[in-house]
């Protein structure tokens, strides 16, 4: 098989490798999920050392092409997930709808004075309730989500939901006759700091997206939150509903 790694020989064989691997995950003959073979395994069948192979496998982890598992193997990575920014809805929501298999932890929940970003968005007056989750598929963190919410009518028993079943904030605010309204929204990149990388399992100062969004029920400010997905697992998709961004 060492036939396959002669196109390119000008480049490096670490990358000959690499798009050897690459063609093979496009070809299907690696589907989403499939756990690839050993890099030693790879080395004896490309004919070359384990050197080049282990590089060639962190440098499609390192796109988001495979996941590197400790003491399992490497895995081919399926598509992202698509997370459109729609007016209304939640991430809750949208991992149901993909009939996507998920688990909620939540870091933080309860009444508190607001903190300074969300005070600033939603005025002054008396406490929010803060909500802090993390989200993971299939085993790997893929979100961490703060959002700090104006206590309406209707919304004092909200606190002493767990939220632990994947319950979702969104679904728990219409109920109670409350329809939120995404205002506006800000998408950036992130470097996670000491507290988020240890909640995302990610190196201090790995890039993620960063999406912070006002909320809006009849026309007062709601919800300010703050949220951080991983880059390799999510995509946030734009629509003809996203309002404007703030002025």
């Amino acid at each position: 098989m060492t036939l396959a790694l002669r196109d390119g020989s000008g480049l490096p064989l670490q990358d000959r490798v690499r798009r050897y691997l690459l063609g093979e995950i496009v070809a299907g003959r690696y589907v989403p999920g499939a756990r690839l073979p050993t890099e030693k395994e790879l080395a004896a069948q490309l004919g070359v050392s384990i050197a080049p192979v282990r590089a060639a496998m962190e440098q499609l982890a390192a796109v988001g092409r495979v996941e590197r598992r400790q003491g399992s193997g490497t895995y081919v990575r399926g598509p992202r997930i698509q997370h459109p920014l729609a007016a209304s809805g939640s991430l809750t929501d949208r991992l149901r709808e993909g009939g996507l298999p998920f688990a909620t932890d939540v870091v933080a929940s309860g009444l508190a004075p607001c903190a300074p970003a969300a005070r600033e968005a939603l005025g002054p007056d008396g406490d929010c309730f803060h909500l802090t989750r993390r989200f993971a598929v299939e085993g790997r963190p893929i979100a961490l989500l703060d959002s700090w919410t104006r206590i309406v009518p209707g919304l004092a028993d909200v606190a002493s939901f767990p939220f632990t079943d994947g319950r979702s904030l969104y679904a728990e605010l219409r109920a109670r006759g409350v329809q939120p309204v995404r205002a506006w929204s800000v998408v950036e990149v992130a470097f996670c700091d000491d507290d988020q990388a240890e909640l995302m399992g990610v190196p201090f100062g790995t890039p993620a997206l960063q999406l912070t969004s006002l909320a809006t029920a009849d026309g007062r400010p709601l919800e300010w939150s703050r949220a951080l997905y991983s880059a390799d697992r999510l995509a946030l998709s734009l629509g003809p509903d996203i309002g404007a961004g703030p002025r």
